[in-house]
């Protein structure tokens, strides 16, 4: 399969992405708005391909961040993988940021997420690199739907090991909404970044602490009457 690849000069000439940052602001709804920030290293072509990692999404709007020109963009499909296509014919990007808006109406399936016990939802987001070229920096900032706090991370791509000084992840509960973050270096073609996480309701929040003490407090009288049997 060919993946786009935007090099007219040949094979060897390898352009790279110098970043991708993805801000993913989830409704109640399910429905997101996103916004992503793309800065590219030396490119003077016309067309520019990039990942789509959104089944439902509408493009709002694509800019030059810093002068604020706008651009001529759509979803293309070449050989049965969507793009975002960006027509950049007479436009100067070099070290500028393009910046495009979307909505997705049905970003998180809340039947998919849960929820399941204690109120826990379960989610997975991902980001795959579909393109030929190289992203050196991707970050994914997700704001989960206000009224929810975020349980936990369940995993990672990339995996947070023993040998990392930190993990790939980040999260903050905050007054009014929380956030997760990811982020990952030299994302090749093919490739994923991924986290699936688990959050509940505020209201709900409570339950897990009182669940935890039941559970360990039928462990303890189990194990006592264990050894009193004995």
């Amino acid at each position: 399969m060919s993946l786009p690849y935007l090099s007219f000069a040949g094979e060897e000439d390898l352009i790279n992405i110098k970043s991708i940052r993805d801000i993913i602001e989830i409704k109640k709804t399910g429905a997101a708005e996103i916004t992503e920030e793309i800065q590219m290293e030396d490119f003077n072509n016309k067309d520019l391909y990039l990942p789509m990692n959104y089944i439902w999404i509408d493009m709002k709007s694509a800019v030059i961040k810093e002068t604020g020109e706008s651009l001529t963009g759509s979803i293309k499909t070449l050989e049965g993988i969507d793009y975002i296509y960006l027509n950049l014919d007479g436009k100067d990007i070099r070290e500028k940021t393009i910046k495009i808006n979307f909505k997705d109406p049905a970003f998180l399936i809340w039947k998919n997420a849960g929820p399941g016990d204690f109120g826990i939802y379960t989610y997975k987001t991902e980001y795959r690199n579909s393109t030929r070229m190289f992203i050196e920096d991707y970050e994914m900032e997700l704001v989960l739907p206000e009224g929810f706090i975020i349980n936990s991370i369940i995993k990672s791509t990339p995996a947070f090991t023993s040998k990392d000084p930190e993990p790939p992840y980040s999260y903050k509960n905050l007054s009014n909404k929380s956030h997760i973050y990811i982020k990952t270096k030299n994302l090749s073609p093919f490739k994923v970044c991924s986290i699936e996480y688990s959050f509940v309701e505020k209201k709900n929040s409570y339950v897990l602490p009182v669940a935890s003490i039941i559970i360990m407090v039928l462990f303890l009288v189990f194990f006592r009457d264990m050894v009193n049997k004995q």
